[in-house]
């Protein structure tokens, strides 16, 4: 499944499953479209609020590891800060870690 997070002229494709078993098959959590924000922030947080994983200029490569190893599988939220001209605009959702 893909969250869509859109304003305006601003568009990308969050996928909200990511898999830790290494078959090729999301891999990677996949933001479409977030190379067009160079300046982009992404988080992502366990259900505690913990820091799982942080990311400035993210590039699609965040595999659901934490120090070298797989976060159990969980719900797990993140926000987005996107860099616009004039703005920031900052989007919350979840992303579903799997095995």
């Amino acid at each position: 499944m893909i969250n869509s997070l859109f304003n305006e002229s601003l568009i990308i494709n969050v996928t909200n499953i990511l898999s830790t078993n290494g078959d090729g098959t999301n891999d990677t959590w996949i933001i479409k479209e977030i190379e067009k924000y160079p300046e982009n922030e992404v988080t992502v947080f366990d259900r505690s609020g913990r820091v799982v994983f942080q990311s400035k200029n993210y590039k699609n490569t965040w595999d659901g590891r934490l120090s070298g190893l797989p976060l159990a599988e969980n719900t797990y939220y993140y926000t987005i800060k996107l860099k616009m001209r004039t703005r920031s605009i900052i989007r919350k959702r979840y992303i579903t870690i799997v095995n």
